[in-house]
């Protein structure tokens, strides 16, 4: 595992926190994805992948997660076999339950775990968000620079 690259040092603390741009990719081993474009969302608490397929079966949660097109794209069904429902405010207002799973991301070398709901996120422009809970592992944004993880793995 790498140390953090970007580290500062807030004033009056001594707490290092890694600086992530607006925009990034990322990998997600668990889930089959690599370099896959994300966007950082404070006001998102839980972090949520656009998904299809998406069934649940005595086996688990099944879906393939991003669609054809889309850079990362696998085209390749998931099973999680354990995961939770979540009722969840989406962005345009709506109440909904989604299914949270927990999987793995990589942000500057480190795998980090992340739980995710999962949606149609088909309409919008990210497909993945990350959202506070991630965040709240020892990241700020910065949000005049982007793709810093990226840019850090090459």
């Amino acid at each position: 595992m790498k140390p953090r690259m970007n580290s500062f040092t807030p004033i009056g603390t001594i707490m290092e926190k890694t600086v992530i741009g607006r925009f990034d990719r990322v990998d997600f081993p668990e889930l089959g994805l690599r370099k896959v474009k994300v966007k950082i969302d404070t006001g998102a608490y839980n972090s949520s992948i656009h998904v299809t397929d998406l069934r649940e079966d005595e086996h688990g949660v099944h879906f393939i997660p991003l669609t054809e097109g889309r850079k990362g794209f696998a085209g390749k069904q998931v099973s999680m076999p354990e995961f939770e429902k979540r009722i969840v405010r989406s962005s345009n207002g709506e109440i909904e339950e989604r299914y949270l799973i927990e999987t793995k991301v990589i942000l500057f070398g480190e795998v980090i775990p992340l739980k995710m709901t999962l949606t149609d996120r088909s309409q919008m422009r990210f497909p993945i968000l990350i959202g506070r809970s991630l965040l709240n592992k020892g990241f700020v944004i910065d949000v005049s620079r982007t793709y810093l993880s990226f840019k850090t793995e090459r």
